[in-house]
């Protein structure tokens, strides 16, 4: 966490050189980025399980026996 003791007299620039306001923002578009994704990769797996070709790939299928 960032304290206000942490800030700089020029206007409250930190040491790295980001506003607290500026990296809670590009915290939260990080994790919201983040989220998205995952609800993207579940999907797709779904997706995939639903069409029966991830649950077969490697194996044999009842027709191909």
């Amino acid at each position: 966490m960032i304290d206000d003791e942490d800030e700089d007299e020029e206007g409250g620039e930190l040491d790295f050189g980001a506003l607290p306001e500026d990296a809670k923002l590009a915290a939260g578009a990080l994790v919201y980025g983040m989220h998205v994704l995952v609800d993207e990769l579940f999907q797709d797996l779904q997706t995939l399980s639903w069409s029966g070709r991830w649950r077969t790939r490697g194996r044999r299928t009842r027709a191909g026996r």
